[in-house]
């Protein structure tokens, strides 16, 4: 069983000045074959019972066991995801007393502060030693769990305030001591500073946690959302993932997480793949650079019409860019792979020369190249809920707005999806001038959609373009060269006209 701690440290304070701590852990199952229900007797069986000491998370992601604090009640709840929360809440072993009742204060600007005092009963750490008290004369709140420090967020009676001071003082004896805290009432809260974090490779991350009443939520997320950039993370930073967890139940922790985009080249790799024996025995190699670039969406159009130019900047010496392939990975994102060869490699020239003109009217040239087909959250019949999560289209009908022909929705793990499929483009050759093929162009243009064969192989294509262009055989005759390409649907779907004839 998987165990990680969730939340920590959400204190409560109810109407009669009663002091509790809250904390939540996720449980998984290392083999989920194993099911739900051995799960769950695995999950009682770990969080022990009401009475016995209260869990604190270690750095290493195990626990200690506090004696200051008892469980008061344990809870369960199955996660969508997989897998179980604990929940703990937990009271003082020797209860604080309150002292007098709470006082509240209403400033000028309507913000509500409020402070209380309580009495807490204080265990010699010296049983030979009654002198000297658990906590000092002058005690800091971190030195105990039951107490919240400076910042801390606090339900109290229902409402969510920051600890702005708690002072701990204990009496000459060393036998008690009063705790004051002091609170101010909050809406959004910084929860520590910002964390800076680099990725495998290099991308750097930053992120950064709120508390956010249930009030202020709808409002937070609209003045922090996806894709834009990320004021509070940096220049070149746009926030990428935002996390949204209950905190107690008086509001929410929200994590931002913001990824540093911008145009630049993140790796260049060659390969060097031996072809044949030259005629005089020497040896022919070809020669290939690949780099991929991280780019701005509003740049991409820089690496439009890059074939044929000078690749020296990247790769190496008497390289020429053969092909350039942008992927879109967000509104703000692509990412651009550029192939580059060697002037040398063999038959890189032929390739751009055409020279082969024999027999135009019999011939069909075919050529079919790797492509990626991303879902887009809309064509699934999704859209993205006030949580941050997904929720179901109003009114969606994969009739008219789903790509694949469907019964209903499609699964939600294809959102985001790169389904890798097939463009086969062929090349016809027809004897005359371009005129004599504009009335087949036409009716091509007719239906997106394609079901039967394509090269001798069947299946579902979309139409995706087609040109012409006059060119001459060997012989000098006058010929139109007709190319048309077919995208094949991806993962076994068909294609479903009734998307594709409106786009």
């Amino acid at each position: 069983m998987i165990i990680q701690n969730r939340s920590f440290g959400t204190y409560s304070i109810d109407k009669n000045g009663n002091f509790s701590v809250g904390a939540e852990w996720r449980l998984r199952q290392e083999a989920p074959e194993e099911g739900a229900a051995a799960l769950y007797e695995a999950a009682r069986v770990w969080a022990g019972n009401v009475g016995e000491p209260f869990r604190v998370p270690t750095p290493e992601g195990g626990f200690t066991l506090s004696e200051e604090l008892k469980v008061s009640s344990v809870s369960f709840k199955e996660l969508e995801g997989g897998g179980l929360v604990v929940a703990y809440q937990a009271e003082p072993a020797t209860g604080p007393e309150l002292l007098g009742e709470v006082t509240e204060k209403i400033d000028r600007d309507g913000v509500r502060t409020r402070s209380a005092s309580w009495s807490v009963p204080l265990v010699s750490a010296d049983p030979e030693n009654p002198e000297e008290p658990e906590l000092p004369a002058s005690g800091e709140p971190e030195e105990s769990l039951l107490w919240p420090v400076p910042g801390t967020v606090l339900d109290w009676e229902g409402g969510a305030f920051v600890c702005e001071s708690c002072e701990i003082k204990t009496n000459r004896l060393g036998q008690q001591a009063e705790v004051t805290v002091s609170a101010r009432e909050v809406s959004i809260l910084q929860l520590g500073g910002i964390t800076d974090s680099r990725s495998a490779d290099g991308e750097r991350q930053r992120s950064v946690k709120f508390f956010v009443t249930d009030a202020e939520l709808e409002t937070f997320l609209w003045k922090y959302p996806l894709g834009f950039q990320a004021e509070w993370a940096g220049g070149r930073f746009y926030c990428d993932k935002i996390d949204t967890s209950p905190y107690g139940v008086i509001g929410n922790e929200v994590t931002l997480t913001a990824r540093e985009i911008y145009t630049h080249l993140v790796s260049a790799s060659r390969s060097e793949e031996f072809v044949s024996f030259s005629r005089s025995g020497g040896v022919r190699r070809q020669i290939v650079w690949t780099g991929v670039y991280q780019v701005m969406a509003t740049e991409v159009f820089k690496f439009y019409k890059l074939t044929g130019t000078d690749a020296s900047g990247w790769s190496e010496p008497n390289c020429i860019v053969t092909r350039v392939t942008p992927v879109r990975k967000s509104d703000i994102e692509y990412q651009v792979t550029v192939e580059a060869q060697h002037r040398n490699n063999p038959g890189l020239f032929e390739n751009y020369t055409a020279s082969d003109r024999s027999d135009l009217g019999g011939r069909r040239d075919i050529r079919a190249d790797m492509c990626e087909f991303r879902v887009t959250p809309e064509q699934a019949g999704y859209q993205l809920a006030a949580n941050g999560g997904r929720e179901a289209i109003p009114g969606w009908s994969a009739s008219s707005r789903c790509p694949f022909r469907s019964s209903g929705k499609l699964a939600e793990n294809l959102v985001g999806a790169i389904l890798h499929t097939l463009v086969v483009t062929v090349t016809t050759y027809h004897r005359g001038s371009a005129s004599g093929v504009l009335e087949d162009m036409a009716g091509w243009t007719g239906s997106r959609v394609l079901t039967g064969e394509v090269a001798d192989y069947t299946g579902s294509y979309l139409k995706v373009r087609q040109n012409c262009d006059e060119t001459c055989d060997d012989a000098g005759d006058q010929y139109t060269r007709l190319t048309r390409s077919y995208q094949l649907a991806p993962n076994g779907f068909e294609w479903n006209p009734g998307y594709w004839d409106r786009h």
